[in-house]
């Protein structure tokens, strides 16, 4: 944990999902999407090192979220986060 606190400078959340927990830096992306968003596995394999962490890809729509960029870019009166579904895949399997 503090490892990830001096990284982030304490910007990080912890989230878990399907009985695996997660950890993603908030410094880069936006909701709900960031670019480091890492699984650490279960809290068993947490606690006995069984499973190496694994960066979980998190990425955006584009056909939404670039419209969106742009619109908040120049101003515009938009949501605090684009509608967009999000395609994650683990490290190395990028589309």
């Amino acid at each position: 944990m503090d490892r990830i606190t001096r990284f982030s400078h304490g910007f990080f959340k912890m989230s878990e999902a399907g009985g695996e927990v997660f950890i993603t830096d908030l410094r880069m992306g936006n909701e709900p999407t960031y670019t480091f968003h890492f699984n650490l596995g279960s809290p068993a394999e947490m606690a006995g090192g069984q499973r190496p962490t694994t960066q979980q890809w998190q990425r955006p729509d584009l056909a939404t979220a670039l419209p969106w960029l742009w619109a908040r870019m120049w101003g515009a009166d938009v949501a605090l986060a684009p509608p967009q579904a999000v395609r994650g895949q683990p490290s190395g399997s990028r589309p």
